[in-house]
């Protein structure tokens, strides 16, 4: 059972590697919005979290988390933009 559920793209123009805006649920219990999609070299994405006057509001801690939610991110991203 993966830790995310409702995972949402929203693709924008392109800004210096930025693609879109993603959403998730996680654990059924917690909205993390705003989180921003940027592209990799190697094809698949990277995610910024946001900062509020440069403190991060919300973040991965554990890697595979991390990993988990860029890979979900990026699936959606595929199904809306192939």
């Amino acid at each position: 059972m993966s830790n995310f559920s409702e995972i949402d793209f929203v693709p924008i123009k392109p800004q210096n590697g930025l693609i879109g805006f993603a959403s998730v649920i996680f654990m059924d219990s917690i909205y993390l919005g705003s989180i921003g999609v940027h592209t990799r070299l190697d094809g698949g994405v990277r995610l910024l979290f946001p900062q509020n006057r440069g403190i991060n509001t919300f973040y991965p801690i554990s890697k595979a988390i991390g990993l988990e939610l860029e890979q979900r991110v990026y699936r959606k991203y595929k199904e809306l933009i192939p």
